[in-house]
Formats: C-alpha cells, structure tokens, sequence
C-alpha cells in the first residue's frame, strides 16, 4: 500500500485507526477532513518511506490518544507542535529511533497526562518542551539515553505521580525531584 486514503478512514464513522507492519510511502494520501471523529490512533511497525508528516494531524482535532510503536522518528520538530491537537492526553512514542525534541514541543498539549518516550535514543529533556503548568501525571523515559536532567526539570506539574528513569545514563540527580516534594507545613 503507498497510503492509507485520507477519506475512508477519517471520517465521521470511525473514531479509533490502528495500522501495524505495513510498509506506506505516506501516512495518508491527503490531509484529513476536519470533519472527523477519530479520538484513538495507534502506528505499530510501519515502515514510512517519507518521514511522518505531522501536517497531515491538524484536522484531527478530538485525538486523545496517540500511540507509535517501531516506527521511526528520528526527531520532532516544530511540525509536530504546530499540528498535533491539544486534546491528546496520551502520548506514547516507544522504539521510535528518537534522539531530537525541538524546545516547546509538547508546550501546546495543555491536556497531556501520559507520556511515554521508551527505548528511544533521547540525550536531553527540558522543562521548557512541556505546558506550564502541565497536566502530566506520568512520565516514562525509561531505555534512553539521558544523562542528566535540569533541576525545574518537574517545577509546575502538580498532577505528577509517577517518574520512570531505569536505563538511562544519569549519574546525578541534584535538586531535580525538590519540586515533588510536599511543602513543609
């Protein structure tokens, strides 16, 4: 298949996508109709000979989960920001390849409470890629490769209950947990 076609699978009838181990030339033919009811997407081992073009998201603006397993993006970019809906509240990037997250990437999502960016090939997170404050209440990273993280790393994230970190390369972690901690009484 070279693309999935835009007006069969968006549209007002479906409201969740989910294509693995296929091998397209584009994610989708055309950009989709904003008249859409799709709320669930989920990418799992496909094999794009362009890279994901986030364009082709603007209009699929009730999206709240989105979920891309094995598919490669090596980095996001200003695109993925401009186009991704801000309802999403679940985002799972997992074995994607990825190494590069443009500053304010995930600043838009406002409703992020999930994000899992696992066995990926990250060097660096800042604060300054996400909301403020953000909804987030979990945050994956595990199977990365990051090495530190900056000390507002967690600062305005009051919903923030789990943190996973297991094999990264961090060796120190100064004041970055101080925000999580409960205030003196």
């Amino acid at each position: 298949m070279m693309y999935l076609p835009t007006s069969a699978l968006i549209s007002t009838k479906f409201e969740a996508l989910m294509v693995s181990n296929s091998t397209l030339i584009s994610l989708f033919d055309k950009e989709p109709s904003a008249e859409n009811s799709l709320v669930f997407m989920l990418l799992a081992n496909i094999k794009l000979t362009r890279r994901i073009q986030w364009n082709f998201f603007k209009n699929i603006n009730k999206l709240k989960s989105l979920f891309i397993y094995q598919t490669d993006i090596v980095a996001i970019g200003d695109d993925f920001q401009n186009f991704i809906s801000p309802s999403v509240t679940d985002l799972y990037l997992v074995e994607t390849k990825l190494t590069r997250l443009a500053n304010g990437v995930f600043s838009n999502l406002k409703s992020l409470i999930a994000l899992h960016l696992r066995n990926n090939k990250i060097k660096n997170m800042k604060r300054s890629m996400f909301a403020k404050p953000a909804a987030i209440q979990t945050l994956n990273w595990d199977s990365n490769q990051i090495e530190s993280l900056p000390d507002d790393m967690f600062s305005d994230m009051p919903s923030l209950k789990e943190i996973v970190l297991t094999n990264n390369k961090i060796s120190m972690l100064k004041e970055v947990f101080q925000p999580c901690s409960p205030s003196p009484r």
